[in-house]
């Protein structure tokens, strides 16, 4: 397929400028501030152990996240906007994940408690869901 000079630019643009000093949409809308115009380039260029210390750098579990993410970046995307074809952002995770994510590399390490609790409620009965829906999909 060959493309205009005009799409090329724009592509051009929004590669090397996306927002330009501002956060891209994309980091401005995930909920925990992953550098995701960083990792999505270095999957591009196939350094997926590099994507994964990024990716870690923030997550500590990303191929589940990559898999039950609401992904409120990829409704923000530049390339959406432009395009109308969003880059898969949460798909390009789980490949990460699940492509180099080396369970040796995690950092487990705790730090000193600091006497605080917190509880997560609800979350199983959404992952359970989550998976059944998968699972249906599968059997499709």
């Amino acid at each position: 397929m060959k493309f205009s000079q005009d799409v090329l630019d724009r592509a051009t643009v929004i590669a090397e400028e996306c927002q330009g000093g501002y956060l891209p949409y994309c980091n401005a809308r995930c909920p925990m501030q992953t550098d995701v115009k960083g990792y999505v380039n270095l999957i591009g260029e196939n350094k997926l152990d590099e994507a994964m210390k990024v990716i870690r750098d923030k997550l500590f579990l990303p191929g589940t996240l990559g898999r039950i993410c609401a992904h409120p970046c990829e409704t923000e995307c530049r390339r959406g906007k432009e395009f109308s074809q969003p880059i898969s952002i949460a798909a390009l995770k789980r490949y990460a994940a699940d492509k180099a994510d080396n369970e040796a590399a995690w950092n487990v390490s705790r730090k000193a408690s600091t006497g605080k609790k917190a509880a997560v409620i609800g979350l199983a009965l959404r992952v359970r869901r989550r998976q059944l829906i998968w699972q249906k999909r599968a059997m499709l």
